[in-house]
């Protein structure tokens, strides 16, 4: 298998889910830096304790001139999701203007990966593969999509081989659409509208070792991955698997036909060529997160 080994990495957003837990994979065989605001300095500290080197920058306002530009590969992990509706401008700046500085500071590396989303292509209605053409909706889809662009244009301006990644809802017991499902049924609630019909799901850490098994595959022009589950689950199957774990009766799914035309999943034909079709089971992730949730909310 390829793998990233005595190269220089950057790592921007290096105290996020899964750029912590790239630093912690690359940093035994690697020199990485790791770039964030860092507000959390025990986060800090850790990735110093792994021999990372780190950099406490604000994406938006700060500039790259502490940081060595000699990296050999570069990791954008970062994005600007929440609070995008309310603060376009902030969104603009982290999801669109960072890509771009990072791509002409360190445009001398051999590869960079650049996390993006499944959520470019809009609400399509229906299960989407990499051929099918985005249609973002809203202002961080629609930075998002931006932002993939001025990527590519940079690899192609500067030839550096580069690797769109389109992830799909990970998931382990802080986060994902699996965790959402359990926190509604909890409530006695049924899943939000905007979930749709259809929706993958991959574990956290398969997301992450995903990413560096993917990085080799960079090309010029830069090639786009979705990465996720190699299908998708209905939404009922998830419901009735998080209810029986957590010894709560499932509800019935409303089937109204907003929820269908909400629908957002897809199929990875690349990810399953190049890497492999994804091996952690929807049950098991289930378990993870609703062991996660059964402790927090004191159940046996």
């Amino acid at each position: 298998m390829l793998r990233l080994k005595n190269k220089r990495i950057v790592v921007l957003g290096a105290s996020g889910r899964i750029g912590f837990d790239l630093c912690q994979k690359l940093a035994p065989e690697n020199e990485v830096i790791g770039i964030a605001r860092f507000r959390d300095a025990q986060r800090e500290q850790a990735l110093r304790e792994m021999g990372v080197e780190t950099f406490q920058i604000d994406f938006a306002t700060e500039d790259f001139d502490p940081v060595p530009d000699d990296a050999d590969w570069l990791f954008i992990q970062v994005a600007y999701q929440h609070g995008a509706e309310q603060h376009p401008e902030l969104a603009e700046a982290i999801n669109v203007h960072l890509p771009a500085r990072a791509m002409m500071y360190f445009r001398g590396v051999q590869g960079v990966v650049f996390a993006s989303t499944g959520n470019v292509y809009g609400l399509p209605g229906r299960v989407v593969t990499e051929k099918d053409r985005e249609a973002p909706i809203g202002v961080y889809s629609l930075t998002r999509y931006a932002g993939e662009q001025v990527v590519k244009f940079f690899c192609r301006e500067f030839n550096v081989p580069t690797l769109i990644l389109r992830y799909f809802y990970g998931n382990d017991e802080r986060y994902g659409i699996v965790k959402k499902i359990a926190e509604a049924l909890l409530k006695g609630e049924l899943p939000p509208v905007w979930m749709g019909t259809q929706v993958n799901a991959i574990a956290h850490e398969e997301l992450v070792e995903r990413t560096l098994r993917a990085a080799p595959h960079a090309r010029v022009p830069a090639m786009v991955m979705n990465l996720t589950s190699s299908k998708p689950y209905p939404l009922e199957k998830i419901i009735d698997l998080v209810a029986e774990e957590l010894g709560i009766e499932a509800p019935a799914l409303d089937r109204i036909e907003e929820r269908e035309q909400m629908t957002l999943a897809a199929y990875t034909p690349i990810q399953d060529r190049l890497l492999g079709q994804t091996h952690i089971p929807l049950g098991q992730i289930v378990k993870k997160v609703c062991s996660g949730l059964r402790t927090d909310s004191g159940r046996a």
